[in-house]
């Protein structure tokens, strides 16, 4: 009779401990990694006086289980630029902040961006212009994507 209830317990303690195990190895495939690069001010194509906030349309692929985005931005050319990442399950947030200054100089600014690894499945990316300070950001583009 001991010998089955101290069987029956040690079963119990592994069937939770590898349930803890697989709920922390589902966690952590949730995690998504953003990694990306913003070439600084490209002076050569400066324009004075004149603030334009976007110089063109973000670009998504798909490449490997990842998603890549790449951004041409004219913008202030005192900006010190980066990119937030927002997940809630299937969408994707990416936000562009200015967390330096404004003034009174353009140039142009080159953001790539990768996500990923991303499991397979359906997501919907968005990305959002520059905010800056109290200033939110607009929708610059929203896309339904497959990882295959």
């Amino acid at each position: 009779m001991k010998k089955t209830y101290v069987l029956a317990l040690i079963f119990i303690v592994l069937v939770a401990l590898v349930s803890i195990i697989i709920f922390s190895i589902e966690q952590e495939e949730k995690i998504v990694k953003l990694t990306y690069n913003i070439g600084g001010c490209d002076i050569t194509n400066q324009v004075r006086g004149e603030y334009v906030k976007s110089y063109g349309q973000p670009n998504i692929e798909i490449q490997e289980g990842t998603i890549l985005m790449t951004h041409f931005l004219k913008y202030v050319c005192c900006a010190n630029m980066t990119i937030e990442l927002e997940q809630n399950n299937n969408l994707i947030k990416l936000t562009e902040i200015n967390e330096g200054e404004m003034c009174r100089c353009i140039c142009e600014y080159n953001i790539n961006a990768t996500i990923g690894p991303l499991k397979k499945g359906d997501y919907t990316i968005q990305v959002y212009g520059v905010k800056y300070e109290n200033i939110e950001s607009d929708l610059l583009i929203e896309e339904e994507v497959k990882i295959k």
